[in-house]
């Protein structure tokens, strides 16, 4: 029994506990908020009887989803919006960043209000009173918006301008239809350049996510399309969209092969990822339009290097000497693949002295020895200061071929 009046005594102080909690909460009460800010309204003093709205709506959740509180802030910063637009027609000292943001407020506000009677009237199937209001003054206040997110982009203020171009374009059903009681769409002429100021001002922000968002509508234009791929491209990285960065970098190399960033790249993402076929098939086209440029054929025999091609590779480098004699770094690449072969020569051959193809392997050998001394001395000579392009080549190479004058050179250095 006693276990029991334990329990009993817990119970009841939990549920008094509880009651005093429930109470002591505050009660949202409507009339006397729509009082207060009617009172305000009426004497003008908008931003008091909109801040008043604001309270509310971050005490009480009811207050939050009532439809009819928010058709009322819309209308609190419309009227500051036409205040601060008769400043500007009387030139009056007009505040164009307050008078932007009046637009953008009165918008947000109004399209709360109309998402929440959209709620009402599908759960009451009836046509809440201030839905045509709210749609005449969205239709009004539309295009204001755009020469919003124009004004900011101007002014280099990219996370505003994104706020406008935004609303802008993800809200072109506003209107609903009086007898079928569907939404329908605001036809806009300029959706793919508004688009396009949307991508800019998202990448100024650092807003990557939201460039992809308008990105494909953007570059439906052709004017100054590889700027917005490029800005693509760069924001599928910070994304980390590899699959995204890829069909742009190739959209922007077939379209506009003379741009460097997108072969650039393009060539860097297979390399990274081995795909050296494909890099060497970038490399090649880049090679048929510019024959001449010593920076394509080196990555070719980078990457032929990479494949284990090294035939191949010691043709594509030679070609790069041939075009650019001082080239030293090339040099002792071309030093280094031959001394590789000689390597490879002497593990596979038969270097028997007692062998019929000894004399002739033996030959093959030095040759390569020789080969390879050529182009690291040609490495010594353009760059005397850097050893680590030479020094260790040719002091093997001097030891094998016996060449004493020229290894005590080396050692000393």
């Amino acid at each position: 029994m006693r276990f029991i009046a334990i329990i009993l005594f817990f119970f009841i102080s939990f549920i008094h506990i509880f009651s005093q909690d429930n109470n002591s909460a505050p009660l949202f009460k409507k009339k006397s908020t729509v009082k207060e800010y009617k009172l305000y309204y009426k004497a003008g003093n908008y931003s008091k009887a909109y801040d008043i709205l604001q309270s509310a709506f971050a005490k009480f959740p009811v207050a939050n989803n009532d439809p009819d509180l928010w058709f009322m802030a819309m209308n609190a910063k419309y009227q500051l919006y036409l205040e601060e637009n008769k400043k500007i027609f009387l030139k009056n000292n007009a505040d164009t960043t307050k008078f932007f943001t009046y637009i953008y407020d009165s918008y947000t506000c109004g399209l709360k209000s109309d998402s929440l009677v959209e709620l009402y009237i599908i759960k009451d199937k009836q046509k809440h009173a201030i839905s045509t209001e709210i749609h005449e003054k969205l239709y009004s206040l539309r295009s204001n918006l755009l020469s919003g997110g124009k004004y900011f982009l101007k002014h280099k203020k990219y996370y505003d301008a994104f706020k406008y171009f935004d609303i802008y374009l993800s809200t072109r059903q506003i209107g609903r239809d009086d007898k079928t009681k569907f939404r329908y769409s605001v036809v806009d002429s300029d959706s793919v350049y508004v688009s396009k100021l949307a991508v800019h001002s998202a990448y100024g922000c650092q807003k990557y996510s939201d460039v992809m968002k308008y990105l494909n509508i953007a570059v439906s234009d052709t004017t100054r399309r590889d700027v917005l791929l490029e800005i693509g491209a760069k924001s599928a990285i910070q994304i980390k969209d590899s699959l995204k960065y890829l069909e742009l970098l190739i959209d922007g190399f077939e379209n506009y092969p003379q741009n460097d960033y997108f072969k650039a790249n393009l060539i860097q993402f297979y390399h990274n990822n081995g795909n050296y076929y494909n890099s060497i098939d970038i490399i090649d086209r880049c090679i048929v339009s510019d024959s001449l440029n010593v920076k394509y054929w080196k990555l070719k025999g980078g990457e032929l290097r990479s494949i284990g091609d090294v035939e191949s590779a010691l043709i594509v480098y030679l070609h790069v000497m041939d075009l650019d004699p001082y080239d030293y770094e090339t040099a002792s690449i071309i030093g280094n693949l031959y001394l590789d072969k000689a390597h490879s020569f002497f593990e596979l051959s038969n270097l028997d002295m007692n062998s019929p193809s000894y004399r002739e392997n033996r030959n093959v050998l030095i040759n390569l020895y020789i080969l390879a001394q050529k182009y690291f001395e040609v490495a010594l000579q353009l760059q005397p200061l850097k050893p680590e392009l030479w020094k260790d080549g040719l002091f093997e190479i001097y030891l094998k071929l016996n060449k004493g004058d020229e290894l005590r050179k080396i050692e000393s250095m």
